[in-house]
């Protein structure tokens, strides 16, 4: 019995630290899975003015909204967001445009401290405090990923993958013997108020079987205020290299890592692809040319382009042309950046196709001039990936060569003189006979009346 009760004991035990295994809820992790910071509330009642019933819930207020930021001792920056419908829809900001003492504008990624009710504190990724005595942090907007049961998308091929909220604010640090001190002011911006994000395909060399391409990736769009000329501009966006093999059916598609691309578009600057123009018979090369910053209609002028060259004894015409669709959607914009090119291929003798996939798409800075004053301001605007189809097609006609139409015009116009010849000839040969026919009765008739 004894034997029993410890072998019931010892059954005990081992079930329960089986169970305790399951049931072992880990620590929360912070920032850099090492680091446990302070807490926000924390954090935000170390200013004397600070009242927790300032931020309110707010069950349908999804928006974002920067209250402070902070930097540490370990030289990095915080920010402070009220997120007043937090505790109902779990929204987590996912990234951050600033800029450190200038206007130039980088996109950082945001981790999660911790939260307490409406208030959240993040860390602003691979962002490191300088050392300088003044510090200038300028930030235009918030971003957080969109939520299709709250966000509205949109209909024209295009999708919304993160949300921007203006923040429009400029926070200054000052290190004195004495300590630090923060002036913070507003900042003047640009809201872009519409774009729509694309690319059109630019078919740079001709073979007999297939054909090289390049991807002209772009953004149109247009501002809340006056742009007379656009002069400059920062674009944000991500690539992502596929290749897709459809070898053996089905088609499969491998991907490489996600790139963070930023690039700045000039007006002087221009856009040159291809490698020469003409070439023979069934192997053609072109070279196309566009600026970087476009107003729609140069745009559209550049992308509409024809070709004509020759295999044999035919023409062939090639036509690129945008489609009503993205017609429609280029002349509600007033600008276009053209601000990447990549490599398309499509190889149908091995099956394979491989292209560099651009979403994420996000302006950050925009330079222009009106009426005369030129203005350099950070752009207040969501990340938008456009869709996976060109905005363009192209089409091929065929054509007899004018050397061959020459020579079957002349082989036309010889056989028509010849059958009209034989023609005029046939009827000429009739009449003679005819004239003969008659002169022949007429002498008979002569010669009868002479012998009365």
């Amino acid at each position: 019995m004894k034997i029993r009760k410890k072998w019931i004991t010892a059954y005990l035990l081992a079930f329960c630290l089986l169970l305790s295994c399951f049931l072992f809820t880990p620590a929360p992790v912070y920032a850099d899975n090492q680091k446990e910071y302070s807490s926000v509330l924390a954090d935000l009642q170390k200013d004397t003015t600070f009242k927790i019933e300032d931020y309110p819930v707010i069950a349908e207020d999804y928006s974002l909204q920067v209250i402070q930021i902070a930097e540490s001792t370990d030289n990095e920056l915080f920010v402070y967001v009220y997120q007043p419908s937090a505790v109902f829809g779990s929204l987590v900001a996912s990234s951050i445009n600033v800029a450190l003492g200038d206007t130039n504008f980088t996109n950082y990624t945001l981790t999660l401290c911790n939260s307490h009710e409406t208030l959240y504190k993040y860390l602003i990724d691979d962002l490191a405090v300088s050392s300088d005595s003044v510090r200038e942090y300028e930030i235009t907007s918030i971003y957080r990923p969109f939520n299709a049961a709250i966000d509205t998308n949109l209909n024209n091929g295009n999708t919304i993958t993160e949300v921007n909220y203006p923040v429009a604010k400029k926070w200054i640090f000052t290190t004195t013997e004495t300590g630090t001190s923060i002036y913070c002011h507003d900042i003047e911006t640009i809201e872009i108020t519409d774009k729509y994000v694309g690319f059109a395909r630019v078919k740079v060399q001709d073979y007999a079987t297939a054909a090289d391409w390049v991807d002209r990736h772009f953004v149109a769009f247009s501002t809340d205020k006056t742009i007379d000329k656009l002069v400059q501009a920062d674009v944000w966006y991500t690539s992502q290299f596929c290749m897709i093999d459809w070898t053996v059916p089905p088609a499969t598609a491998k991907y490489g890592d996600k790139q963070d691309n930023q690039v700045t578009v000039n007006a002087d600057s221009k856009v040159q692809v291809g490698s020469g123009t003409g070439g023979f018979l069934f192997w053609q090369k072109y070279t196309y040319t566009w600026d970087e910053i476009q107003t729609v209609n140069e745009f559209v002028d550049s992308v509409e382009v024809d070709n004509m060259y020759s295999i044999g004894l035919f023409d062939v015409m090639t036509e690129s042309k945008i489609t009503d669709d993205g017609l429609g959607e280029l002349y509600n914009q007033q600008w276009v950046l053209n601000f990447a090119t990549t490599e398309f291929n499509d190889d149908a003798l091995v099956s394979m196709r491989s292209k560099v996939i651009v979403g994420d798409v996000s302006i950050l800075r925009l330079q222009f001039e009106t009426d005369g004053m030129l203005y350099n301001l950070g752009a207040i605007d969501n990340k938008q990936t456009g869709s996976d189809e060109p905005i363009n097609e192209w089409t091929s006609s065929y054509d007899l060569n004018i050397v061959l139409k020459i020579i079957l015009g002349i082989i036309f116009a010889v056989l028509l003189i010849r059958v009209i010849t034989w023609i005029v000839e046939a009827f000429k040969g009739n009449t003679k006979y005819v004239v003969k026919k008659n002169t022949h009765k007429k002498k008979n008739t002569r010669k009868k009346g002479r012998r009365k």
